[in-house]
């Protein structure tokens, strides 16, 4: 037996301090809550739908495209959301720079918004296609926000 706790000797004693500890036997109400919160509700499968580990996609999460005129003839397009369907936003950046052949960065949010993928140009309906196809995001997620901030759907 390791010397961790050298005035402990013998299995008989390790069993006696952990049933004073209260960690031997039942588990106690808390316990019980505690772990039945834990469960995932679904299959039971580890990795979710996707498999590959990282959290399950909200189904009711948008993503959300917004273009923005910075000058005449100079826009901003912006995608807010993606990581709420498992996309890590620099790698996505850095793809939407290579693609679109355009500086493209990730923004942090202020206030309590969440961060945001800026991409040097106007690219919706490409861009949409791109997220769909690309990163598995549902195309019924897919929104454009208008100069109003109405949300529309990109495909449908």
């Amino acid at each position: 037996m390791p010397t961790i706790f050298p005035d402990v000797k013998g299995e008989e004693e390790v069993v006696a301090l952990l049933t004073k500890l209260g960690l031997e036997g039942e588990p106690d109400d808390a316990a019980k809550k505690a772990r039945a919160a834990k469960k995932p509700a679904g299959d039971g499968g580890e990795g979710g739908p996707s498999g590959a580990g990282g959290k399950a996609p909200k189904a009711a999460e948008p993503v959300v495209i917004t273009i923005a005129q910075r000058n005449k003839r100079k826009f901003v397009t912006s995608v807010a959301g993606l990581e709420h369907h498992g996309v890590k936003l620099a790698d996505a950046a850095k793809a939407f720079g290579k693609k679109f052949s355009s500086g493209a960065s990730v923004v942090k949010g202020k206030g309590g918004q969440g961060d945001v993928v800026d991409i040097q140009g106007e690219f919706k309906e490409q861009l949409g296609e791109l997220i769909a196809t690309q990163y598995a995001v549902p195309r019924g997620a897919i929104f454009f926000a208008e100069a109003g901030g109405k949300k529309v759907p990109l495909f449908g």
